[in-house]
C-alpha cells in the first residue's frame, strides 16, 4: 500500500480487530436464513467486480465489489453476513489470489455487519478515521444489539457471524497497489456520515460510492450533512468516473451522481423557500414535494421522503447543531446547563446585530431556534443602545455602555476572535455577562493569508511585481538582495507560535507543501497529524533556533505582548522570515525592525502592526524586506459569513433552551 499525503494508522495490520461474536448454536438453519439469493455480480472492468444486494423484501444488506489485484483482492463494503459470504466464495471461485484487506466506505451496519465474515478469510478492514472510531463503538454496539435481539429474525440476520473493526485508518487518501486496477480510498468531507470515503480506480474510471450515491429511493440523511454532501458529491462528479456503484440500487454512469445532487439541491431549496413562508412543520412540507423527474428516477414521490425532507429542515432551520461548527472548526460546549442552575429563567428578548438578521432564511431560523423571544434587530450601536435596556442577550455588539445600558444582559456574542478590549470590562471580567467569540471561525481565511505572506517572501514576490510595474525589467536581483533571495517550503522548518485554531490551519497547509512543522502552545502534549513536535510555550527559544520560517499566532495577552522581542529574535536562526498575523502587540516593532535591518531576519510579512494603523512615516513601510497589509486576513467570503452565522444561531438555540454556548471566552487567560 501506498499512503498518501494525509494519513493516519490505528493498530497496525495485524493487530486483531475489535470483535462482537454473534451467539453460537443458531445453526444451519439461521445460516440459511441469512444466506443472500442468486447473486447479481457483474464485472464491470476487467478484475473489477460489483455486487448487487437485493433489496425489499428480500433484504441482503448494501451493495458490496471487489478488485481483483496482481497479488491480493481487495473487498468493498462488508454490507450484511450473508451477503459477505457470497462475495467471498465468489472470490474464491473466480480467484486463487487472497483477500487481504476490506474497505468500509463508512460504519452503517448494512455496510459493516458482514465485516467479520472478509476478515476471518485473512482481510484487514480499512476504514477513513472517523469511520474507524464509529465501527469501535456504535458499529460494534448495533452488532451486538441485534445478537442479542428478541427479535428471531434480527437475530438471524448475524447468527454464526461476528463483528470486525477497522485496524488500518487513513485521514485524506490511501492508495492500494501499484499497478493495474489500483484504488485510491478517498475522503471528500462529511455528507453521508461524518466517515465517508469511496473507493475509486483511475485508470478503469469506477467508483464505488457507498451511500454517498444510492440509485432509488434508499437515502438517510439522519447522519449526514445537505449542504457539505452536496459539495462531496461535486468533487466526485470532477472525477469523471465512467461507471458508478452506488450503496443501494443498479449500477450507472455519472449522471447517478448527478441525480443524487439534484435531488439534495432541490430538496434543500424546497425547505429553505417553505421555512421562509413560515413553515414550521417537516411533514407539511413533505406532503407538498412534487419533483416529477424524483418519481422517474426512484418509483416513489418526492412528497412520501417524509425522513429526508425532516433531516434537511433540521439543517436549515437550526434545529440540528452545525456540524461545520463542531466537527470541521472544532468548537465545543463545556460546563453545566444553565437551565439546570438555580434562578435560571428563559430568555425573552434578545438584541441582534441586522448583519446576522438579514430577510428571509436568516431572519426566519432565528425566530425557529428562539421560539417565544423578541429578536430586536438593531441596525447600528446607537440602534441596540436603544434596545438593550430589558435585553438577556446581544449577538454583535459589546461596549461599556451597551453592558452599562442592559442590565438583565447574561450572554453577549461578538464577532472578533480577539477580545483583548472586551475581557477587561467588569462585568464581562466577573463573568456577569458570558462574553462568546468567533474564535476558529476565521482561521481559514487568516491560515490562507499567511501562507501567502510566506510564499511572497519565499518567492521575491513583491520584487517580481515591482519590476513588473516600475522598471518593466525582466530579471531578479542577486540572493541577499531585498527580498530577491528564494527558497522553497518543502524541507524547511517552520515554528507555529500558538496552535490553537489559526495555527493548527497554518499548519495543515504547511505539511502540504512538505514542510516540517513544529509549534507551541500553552499545554503542550502529543502532536497533532499535521504537527512534528509540540512544546509548551516556555521551550519557544529553544525552537526559535531551528526555525527558517516563523508564523506568530497567539491572542494578545499579558503574557503574550511583545513575545517576540530582542531575545527571541537573538535567539532565531539567522536569515528566517517571520509573518505575523495575530496581534501587532505580540511583536516588538523595534526588535522587528533591527532584526530585518542587521540581516538576521530575512524578510517579515505582516498583516498587523504596531501601532496600528502604520502611520505613513514609519520606517517598516521603507524596509525592502517586508510585506505589509492592512490587517484584513480575515475577510473570507461567503463561506466566513455562513460560519458567522450558523455560529450566532446554534449560540441562540442553545441560550433559549438553556444549553452550554460555544466558543466561551476565558476572561482571565483573555481569550
Amino acid at each position: 500500500m501506498e499512503r498518501g499525503t494525509k494519513w493516519l494508522v490505528v493498530g497496525a495490520l495485524v493487530a486483531a480487530p475489535l470483535v462482537v461474536a454473534a451467539p453460537r448454536g443458531a445453526g444451519a438453519g439461521a445460516r440459511a436464513a441469512t444466506a443472500a439469493k442468486t447473486p447479481a455480480i457483474d464485472e464491470v472492468a476487467p478484475g473489477v467486480f460489483f455486487a448487487k444486494a437485493a433489496t425489499e423484501p428480500d433484504f441482503e444488506g448494501a451493495n458490496a465489489g471487489f478488485v481483483v489485484q496482481d497479488d491480493q483482492v481487495v473487498v468493498i463494503e462488508g454490507s450484511m453476513p450473508g451477503f459477505a459470504r457470497v462475495v467471498r466464495d465468489e472470490v474464491a471461485r473466480r480467484t486463487d489470489r487472497p483477500i487481504r484487506l476490506l474497505f468500509d466506505t463508512h460504519d452503517h451496519w448494512d455496510h459493516s455487519f458482514g465485516n467479520g465474515v472478509i476478515a476471518d478469510a485473512g482481510a484487514a478492514v480499512v476504514a477513513h478515521a472517523r469511520c474507524a472510531e464509529l465501527l469501535a463503538t456504535r458499529g460494534a454496539e448495533a452488532f451486538a444489539k441485534s445478537a442479542a435481539s428478541s427479535d428471531a429474525a434480527e437475530r438471524a440476520r448475524v447468527a454464526d457471524a461476528r463483528f470486525a473493526g477497522a485496524s488500518i485508518a487513513f485521514d485524506e487518501r490511501l492508495a492500494v497497489g501499484r499497478g493495474a486496477r489500483r484504488i485510491e480510498l478517498l475522503h471528500f468531507g462529511r455528507g453521508h456520515t461524518r466517515g465517508d470515503a469511496v473507493a475509486w480506480l483511475p485508470a478503469e474510471r469506477v467508483l464505488f460510492t457507498g451511500d454517498l450515491c444510492v440509485n432509488g429511493a434508499f437515502n438517510y440523511l439522519g447522519d449526514g450533512d445537505s449542504e457539505s454532501w452536496v459539495a462531496v458529491l461535486d468533487r466526485l462528479i470532477a472525477l469523471d468516473p465512467a461507471i458508478v456503484c452506488p450503496g443501494h440500487g443498479a449500477r450507472g454512469g455519472k449522471e447517478l451522481l448527478e441525480k443524487q445532487r439534484r435531488w439534495l439541491v432541490e430538496l434543500r431549496a424546497a425547505v429553505g423557500e417553505a421555512i421562509v413562508a413560515g413553515a414550521t412543520d417537516p411533514a407539511a412540507i413533505a406532503a407538498g414535494l412534487e419533483m416529477a423527474w424524483y418519481q422517474e428516477w426512484t418509483g416513489v414521490a418526492a412528497s412520501s421522503r417524509g425522513e429526508n425532507v425532516a433531516a434537511v429542515f433540521g439543517d436549515r432551520s437550526g434545529q440540528r447543531p452545525p456540524l461545520v461548527l463542531t466537527e470541521e472548526i472544532g468548537l465545543r460546549a463545556e460546563g453545566k446547563r444553565p437551565r439546570d442552575q438555580a434562578g435560571w429563567t428563559p430568555p425573552r428578548k434578545v438584541v441582534v446585530d441586522a448583519g446576522y438578521a438579514e430577510a428571509g432564511l436568516e431572519l426566519a431560523t432565528l425566530k425557529l431556534v428562539a421560539p417565544g423571544v423578541e429578536l430586536a434587530v438593531a441596525g447600528d450601536r446607537n440602534d441596540a443602545l436603544k434596545l438593550v435596556a430589558d435585553a438577556d442577550a446581544v449577538i454583535g455588539y459589546c461596549t461599556p455602555a451597551l453592558l452599562e445600558a442592559g442590565k438583565r444582559l447574561r450572554w453577549v456574542q461578538v464577532g472578533s476572535s480577539g477580545v483583548e478590549h472586551q475581557v477587561k470590562l467588569p462585568r464581562i471580567a466577573s463573568r456577569e455577562v458570558t462574553l462568546t467569540n468567533a474564535q476558529r471561525l476565521v482561521s481559514p481565511p487568516i491560515a490562507d493569508h499567511a501562507i501567502a505572506l510566506a510564499l511572497a517572501l519565499t518567492r521575491a514576490l513583491p520584487t517580481m511585481v515591482d519590476n513588473q510595474r516600475g522598471a518593466r525589467r525582466w530579471e531578479l536581483p542577486p540572493d541577499g538582495a531585498g527580498l530577491g533571495t528564494m527558497t522553497e517550503l518543502r524541507g524547511e522548518t517552520a515554528l507555529v507560535i500558538g496552535l490553537g485554531g489559526i495555527g493548527s490551519e497554518i499548519a495543515r497547509r504547511l505539511r502540504g507543501f512538505g514542510a516540517k512543522v513544529v509549534a507551541t502552545n500553552t499545554r503542550g502534549g502529543p502532536p497533532p497529524p499535521e504537527v512534528d513536535r509540540l512544546e509548551r510555550s516556555e521551550k519557544l527559544l529553544e525552537l526559535a533556533a531551528e526555525a527558517d520560517l516563523v508564523f506568530v499566532c497567539v491572542p494578545l495577552t499579558k503574557e503574550t505582548e511583545r513575545l517576540c522581542d530582542e531575545r527571541f529574535f537573538a535567539a532565531l536562526k539567522r536569515g528566517a522570515r517571520l509573518v505575523n498575523v495575530s496581534r501587532g502587540r505580540c511583536v516588538d516593532t523595534a526588535a522587528l525592525v533591527a532584526a530585518l535591518k542587521s540581516g538576521r531576519l530575512l524578510g517579515a510579512g505582516l498583516d498587523v502592526t504596531d501601532p496600528e494603523p502604520l502611520p505613513p512615516d514609519h520606517e517598516l513601510w521603507t524596509l525592502p524586506n517586508v510585506v505589509i497589509t492592512p490587517h484584513d486576513a480575515a475577510r473570507g467570503g461567503p463561506a466566513a459569513d455562513e460560519r458567522h452565522f450558523l455560529l450566532a444561531r446554534e449560540n441562540l438555540r442553545r441560550f433559549v433552551a438553556g444549553e452550554p454556548l460555544l466558543s466561551v471566552v476565558d476572561p482571565a487567560a483573555g481569550y
